[in-house]
């Protein structure tokens, strides 16, 4: 069963989907970003990140994929990066030596656009607002996603962050895709309300949560400059990337309150 559950494609064809909560409107606003936050477990805000920050994170991301053979060298812009035919990542994805080379570059280098675009999310103050009584950190290590075309055995199962960092409780994380993101390219999808269910029983750390099929899902194209805040309880996932010739690149910052220990 697990076997089947984590090789299986996420397509959102096969869920409830409705379109994510717009929190803009509640911007300047700390207690309505609270509420919002507290009801559903996420914020979406449209086109808020410059998208030429974004556009250089995505091209350190683009060039190391083009080295390691994943993209087609210059393909590449807001509307999507191409990749190479065949090109797959090997073991689980997360362990492919070229992508944990990746991470390494991403965070280990101190002018990384990719790491000044956690800085942006972070001077945004928007999770420091959620903590409301400690100011937020951004964490050392964060992630640089490449998800290629045709590997469903790739999927971002239904899980919480939680499970993988219990000394984070707080933790939020800022999601930023890194080219346009079609629900066909594989956005990020939230169960919302989630978070209100505590902490809920993972079948592996592959698997993740088995969800009851009717749950609901908020979930849409994504932009670049969009940016969805999530808390650690709150059940995400990301759908297969189901294109047939696009990789979709996007980013996940993490904080946490600035007087928590640095676990990452």
């Amino acid at each position: 069963m697990a076997d089947v559950l984590t090789r299986h494609p996420l397509v959102p064809s096969e869920h409830d989907v409705r379109p994510y909560r717009d929190a803009s409107p509640h911007l300047g606003d700390p207690a309505a970003l609270r509420a919002l936050a507290d009801e559903s477990g996420y914020l979406y805000f449209p086109a808020l990140l410059p998208t030429a920050r974004v556009a250089q994170a995505r091209d350190e991301i683009r060039l190391h994929g083009e080295a390691c053979g994943w993209f087609q060298s210059g393909r590449g812009g807001p509307h999507g990066v191409f990749a190479r035919p065949g090109a797959t990542l090997s073991g689980q994805g997360f362990d492919d030596p070229d992508w944990t080379a990746l991470q390494r570059r991403l965070n280990g280098e101190a002018n990384s656009a990719f790491r000044a675009l956690g800085q942006t999310i972070a001077d945004l103050g928007i999770v420091d607002v959620l903590y409301e009584t400690e100011p937020a950190a951004l964490a050392q290590a964060n992630i640089g996603w490449v998800k290629l075309p045709g590997s469903p055995q790739h999927p971002t199962r239904p899980h919480q962050d939680l499970y993988y960092a219990p000394p984070c409780p707080d933790q939020w994380t800022a999601w930023a895709p890194l080219t346009d993101t079609d629900l066909n390219l594989g956005t990020l999808a939230l169960a919302e309300g989630s978070h209100q269910c505590g902490a809920l029983h993972h079948e592996s750390a592959l698997t993740g949560i088995e969800m009851a099929a009717d749950t609901r899902w908020a979930s849409a194209d994504a932009h670049v400059g969009d940016v969805i805040f999530f808390g650690a309880l709150t059940v995400h996932a990301a759908w297969s990337n189901v294109t047939p010739d696009r990789a979709r690149l996007s980013a996940d910052y993490r904080f946490l309150r600035a007087g928590s220990p640095r676990v990452f």
